[in-house]
């Protein structure tokens, strides 16, 4: 697991100054690439990252619940992204 730096200004903002485990050189090429990234790289770069995300949470779906039916399926991946209440609200309770 990552851990994160964050500083608190004088407000107790939190503001986040990089991972520990990520030297500053690194931390600042990371930045000018974010910086100077077209909107279309960011766009595929967040868009691989949260099908990434998805499919890790459809596979912990599976190990956990591994006779859930697809509509099972679908209602504890949306209680992962969304939380139960909002789920319960939405698509009622649990199938």
């Amino acid at each position: 697991m990552t851990n994160f730096r964050f500083i608190a200004d004088y407000y107790g903002h939190m503001s986040y100054i990089g991972a520990i485990d990520t030297s500053a050189e690194v931390q600042a090429k990371q930045a000018d690439f974010w910086r100077t990234a077209t909107i279309a790289e960011k766009v595929s770069i967040v868009n691989e990252l949260t099908n990434a995300a998805t499919q890790l949470a459809c596979i912990g779906i599976e190990m956990n619940y591994p006779d859930a039916t697809e509509k099972e399926k679908l209602y504890h991946l949306a209680v992962r992204r969304y939380g139960k209440k909002t789920v319960e609200r939405i698509m009622g309770p649990a199938p």
